[in-house]
């Protein structure tokens, strides 16, 4: 029995040595988390990895949360968890799964690490915001379950994550330890409520890196026994596979202190170590000392046997085929973009000054802008001072290791200072609508995107003009 099966490194295109993995897949690791690359560069990886293996099948993992266009490039880029959510339907929960899951499956993925089940109860949250569905735990359920569903017919697994819920802090795990000061009644009856109901279909849980004194007052929930034992195991009766989540996280300390508590809690993987060649030596070390660790590692390694027992058992796309542009996100838009406020009166116009926050590009090249163009405005960016029509575009959102996903203190005393003098104001988000909270009533017309995926961009654009109609509703709280 090798210890290195429960190792699974994270693999980044551009950043890890290839000579490394090469290594890592000879000494026998379980699979690997990718990140970044090219379709070709990951289709050849995956099958270099498998091919180098002592194994018949590995594990090739992603974070393919809104399919694959966050990482890779050229690749669709589908609607955020929260859009989803605002559209309240399953129907396209269950095609975002599977849309993900035959592009993952056709390049070699095998398993998703989705779906996102946290709440987002937390406005000033860095990292959950619009990886969830919502704030109500039944609606998060029930689209997380057709997202799952679709997963499975693309063919890939899933998991459920952040257990037992991520999305009560403000912190950010890839930065340090968020605190979480709920009762344990209180987490039961809303972060565990989609656990409660999602289990039985569940191919994994993650586990976060989350301080929760209701449960445990000294470990990490990842590092937890209290907590995947105590909780997950035994409470909600849990008998499938346990990873962890990202063990490179600044979240846990040292790595190899944080590998052995988590073994000892009950994980069955250790996702992502910042060295793995140092976590497969210290494996083949515990075996050495304490020979009882064999029977554990057997029974870890089991929980992967079974899955890639049921991951043979699905029909495999071409990337031809599966990476055909579809109609999913304009259909989508008008289903999930939100308005609220006053009348939309920029609609009757045809010149509008600008302020973007946030915009990764020039903004006049976006698809928003462009759209905006074609549909007769006249586009020039705010310089300050007294202004007839005036656009607030905020693409502000959450990213790992950022720490904030809404606007900065001189961010708001900017757009504020902008509306107070404007006659007519609109405010379009394309990222946390949580932006919009302290500008409810100083702008008069506002729309929620929850994304800045390139057919919502265009939607808000012709919404925005008065030629399409948009009847999303906010899953959460402004």
């Amino acid at each position: 029995m090798n210890p290195a099966r429960i190792v699974h490194p994270g693999f980044w295109f551009g950043k890890t040595d290839i000579e490394d993995a090469r290594k890592w897949a000879k000494m026998g690791v379980g699979g690997f988390c990718v990140y970044g690359g090219t379709r070709e560069e990951i289709e050849t990886f995956c099958k270099e990895m498998r091919g180098l293996s002592p194994y018949a099948e590995i594990f090739i993992s992603a974070d393919y949360e809104d399919g694959l266009g966050r990482w890779i490039k050229g690749a669709e880029l589908l609607p955020s968890n929260m859009a989803i959510g605002a559209s309240g339907e399953e129907e396209l929960a269950m095609k975002k799964g599977l849309i993900t899951a035959r592009q993952a499956r056709s390049i070699g993925i095998n398993w998703i690490f989705a779906p996102v089940v946290d709440l987002a109860s937390d406005p000033e949250n860095p990292i959950v915001n619009t990886r969830a569905f919502g704030k109500d735990p039944m609606l998060v359920t029930r689209l997380a379950m057709a997202f799952m569903s679709g997963l499975s017919q693309g063919g890939t697994l899933n998991t459920l994550k952040h257990f037992p819920g991520h999305g009560d802090t403000s912190k950010d795990s890839h930065l340090e330890l968020p605190f979480i000061s709920k009762s344990f009644d209180k987490l039961f009856d809303s972060d565990l409520v989609p656990y409660k109901t999602l289990l039985k279909f569940a191919d994994s849980i993650m586990v976060g890196h989350l301080l929760i004194p209701a449960i445990d007052d000294e470990n990490p929930s990842s590092l937890s026994e209290k907590t995947i034992r105590g909780i997950l195991r035994q409470k909600l009766n849990y008998k499938g596979c346990v990873v962890t989540d990202a063990l490179l996280m600044k979240a846990i300390g040292d790595q190899k202190e944080a590998a052995l508590k988590a073994l000892k809690a009950g994980a069955d993987i250790l996702l992502a170590p910042s060295d793995p060649y140092e976590i497969i030596d210290y494996l083949n070390q515990l075996i050495k000392e304490d020979y009882t660790w064999k029977e554990h590692f057997i029974n870890a390694v089991a929980t992967q046997e079974i899955l890639l027992t049921k991951n043979r058992k699905v029909e495999i796309r071409t990337p031809e085929y599966a990476f055909f542009k579809s109609s999913y996100s304009m259909d989508a838009a008008p289903r999930c973009i939100t308005e609220f406020g006053e009348e939309n009166v920029l609609k009757k116009e045809n010149s509008l000054s600008y302020m973007e926050i946030d915009c990764k590009s020039d903004f006049e090249s976006t698809p928003f802008a462009k759209q905006l163009k074609a549909n007769g405005f006249k586009l020039a960016p705010y310089t300050g001072g007294e202004c007839k029509n005036l656009l607030i575009v905020s693409f502000s959102g959450y990213a790992s290791f950022k720490g904030f996903a809404n606007f900065t203190k001189e961010q708001k005393k900017t757009v504020e200072n902008a509306l107070t003098k404007a006659k007519n104001s609109a405010f379009v988000s394309f990222g946390s609508p949580f932006v919009h909270s302290d500008f409810k009533t100083k702008a008069q017309y506002h729309l929620l995107a929850y994304c800045a995926n390139e057919d919502f961009q265009i939607f808000c654009a012709d919404a925005l003009c008065g030629k399409a109609k948009v009847t999303g509703k906010a899953p959460i709280e402004i």
